[in-house]
């Protein structure tokens, strides 16, 4: 599961990109540790729109017997 919702990206980038705060205050004001997801997510909307912050591949888990047999 990823760590922040497809709509909680969009949330950011509007907020971002309709204030004058930065990337860093943007950061802060909703918890995120690194302001440079908000800039890589800031890209990805301006490139691709909405669609840039799709989730992946959500439904993609590996359980623990998989990742040994990739050690093995």
């Amino acid at each position: 599961m990823t760590k922040y919702s497809k709509t909680l990206k969009i949330k950011v980038v509007q907020d971002y990109l309709t204030s004058p705060l930065g990337y860093k205050l943007i950061a802060r004001k909703y918890g995120i540790k690194s302001n440079s997801l908000v800039v890589s997510w800031v890209q990805r909307y301006k490139a691709f729109g909405p669609k840039g912050l799709d989730v992946l591949s959500p439904e993609k888990t590996f359980d623990g017997s998989f990742k040994m047999n990739v050690l093995k």
